[in-house]
Parts: structure tokens; sequence; C-alpha cells
């Protein structure tokens, strides 16, 4: 049975949906390499009347797939990565009932922070 992954980024004010949305993208296409893993940026629903077809980015990822044991180290190392390039204010990782949240990130953290998402994504089961 399929099993899903929530990543929710949340800028700072200095952010701009653009800037949001094009990480986003970014991300997704760096989850859809990793084998076994379907990335989906959820967006939100166009405005009625509107000609869009697509609505304005939430800055959340859903993953999803049979995760393997290395799939899920690359899930982590991906989500690390994306925290020290970006400087984003609050990363949220949710599996089932497991949720890590990651705010004010220094690179002195990076070691602790991966083992936190590690656990949350279920990397060590």
């Amino acid at each position: 049975m399929p099993d899903t992954i929530t990543i929710r980024l949340a800028p700072d004010e200095t952010w701009t949906p653009s800037q949001l949305d094009s990480v986003c993208e970014e991300l997704e296409l760096d989850f859809k390499e990793i084998r076994g893993v379907a990335a989906e940026t959820e967006t939100t629903p166009p405005k009625p009347g509107s000609k869009s077809g697509g609505g304005i980015g939430l800055g959340t990822i859903v993953l999803s797939g049979l995760f393997s044991s290395a799939g899920l180290t690359a899930i982590t190392t991906v989500i690390v990565a994306l925290i020290k390039r970006t400087k984003v204010g609050e990363v949220t990782i949710r599996r089932g009932d497991n949720e890590a949240t990651v705010k004010d990130f220094r690179a002195k953290d990076t070691d602790k922070v991966f083992e936190q998402i590690r656990k949350v994504v279920g990397a060590d089961e």
C-alpha cells in the first residue's frame, strides 16, 4: 500500500510567492529522481470564474510511494540540503502520526537535524 510523506515550507516574510513556488518545483524534481517516489506540489484550487488552471502553491509537497530504506535516506538528504541551501524559515515533515519541524537552522546542527528527519520518515526502520 502506498505511503505518504508531507513536507511543508514556511519561509519568512522576505520570500515572494514566486520564490516559494520555484523552490517547491525544484524540490519536486529532486524527489522525483528518487526511485519509487512520486512527488506533487499542492496548490490551492482556482478561484471561481478564474481562467487559470491552477492555484498558487501552498509550499507543500506530498511524496507517495512504496518507500525503501535507501529511498527514505535519499528523501532525508534532499530535505536537509533544501534547509541548508535556501535558509527557509521553517520546514515541517510529516509521515503518519510522526512530525518534526525544523526552525532557525544552523550548519552546526546538520547531523542532529538529519537524524531528527530520519526518525520522522522512518529511515531507521
